[in-house]
């Protein structure tokens, strides 16, 4: 059974440095033979952060 593993990085700040991060530690994931779970990847592509 594959391991899911949770990606926990920075978003705010440096924003473009700081997903290219996430996107590079979720592929580290990938080679080590786990499944990278990273939401912060995810969900602001759907999402409005100026909509409550």
């Amino acid at each position: 059974m594959n391991q899911l593993v949770y990606i926990a990085s920075p978003l705010s700040g440096d924003v473009a440095h700081n997903l290219d991060f996430a996107r590079q530690a979720c592929r580290y994931a990938i080679a080590q033979g786990v499944t990278p779970f990273a939401p912060h990847l995810l969900y602001p592509q759907m999402l409005n952060d100026n909509d409550p």
